[in-house]
């Protein structure tokens, strides 16, 4: 399950129906001036949000938890009574999650994240694969550094769909990677560029120049360049990345 690009502001006015803890913390009045205004976007309302005080954003979420009162309705509801263990003295990122599309994948299927893309990993297994790059800016939910000014300024306010990458058998290509779900039995080799493989549930034999290596569900192996290996497994999935 994973919090993914921020709605739109339509999907932002049918979302403040269920939850009108938005409208208490930055102001009925607020809220809708910028909805309404065909000037600003939805990266403004989160800038509002991201500039409350600690003690608004605690009496909101005590009022929204108090509300709620443990009752799960979809998978936001599920998050946001979650996250009352987790912060009860609340955190500005439950109501940023508010903002944001609630997705859940399922075994196989990937979602894209571009530049610009706020987005949070909410529970269960999966794979990331990014750019090199330590450049991760974050504005709540975390024990780790926040950089409100910074990540508000690092969104895409035009990036507000979602697609998500069905499992297939032929490769998957996002810029310069490439991304490939591997049969039993498949051959790899990596010519000048290598490549990452991945067991995501599968056991089995991988057999190279220096002999033979048994791998086990979410194992994973460098293909170094110039390199053939081949892959036996009896069930499960395997992927391979690199770049093209």
């Amino acid at each position: 399950d994973i919090a993914h690009s921020l709605l739109n502001k339509s999907q932002i006015r049918e979302r403040i129906k269920n939850f009108p803890e938005l409208l208490l913390l930055l102001g009925e009045k607020e809220v809708f001036r910028i909805l309404d205004s065909e000037e600003t976007n939805p990266k403004d309302l989160l800038k509002k949000i991201l500039e409350c005080s600690k003690e608004e954003i605690k009496r909101c979420c005590q009022q929204l938890w108090s509300r709620l009162e443990k009752k799960e309705t979809n998978l936001l509801t599920k998050y946001l009574i979650k996250l009352e263990q987790l912060y009860p003295e609340g955190d500005v990122g439950i109501f940023v999650l508010i903002l944001m599309n609630i997705i859940r994948l399922e075994p196989g299927q990937a979602i894209h994240t571009p530049t610009g893309c706020p987005h949070a990993y909410l529970e269960g297994e999966l794979i990331e694969i990014m750019e090199p790059s330590d450049n991760v800016l974050r504005c709540g939910l975390t024990e780790k550094k926040i950089d409100c000014d910074n990540f508000i300024k690092s969104i895409n306010s035009e990036q507000n769909t979602v697609g998500i990458i069905q499992p297939k058998q032929e490769a998957i290509i996002l810029g310069n990677l490439c991304i490939q779900f591997l049969s039993s039995g498949s051959t790899i080799f990596t010519g000048n560029k290598p490549k990452i493989v991945v067991s995501l549930d599968a056991s089995g034999e991988i057999k190279c120049a220096n002999g033979s290596h048994s791998f086990h569900a979410l194992s994973s192996f460098l293909v170094t360049e110039n390199k053939t290996i081949d892959i036996k497994f009896d069930s499960g999935r395997i992927i391979s990345f690199g770049n093209r």
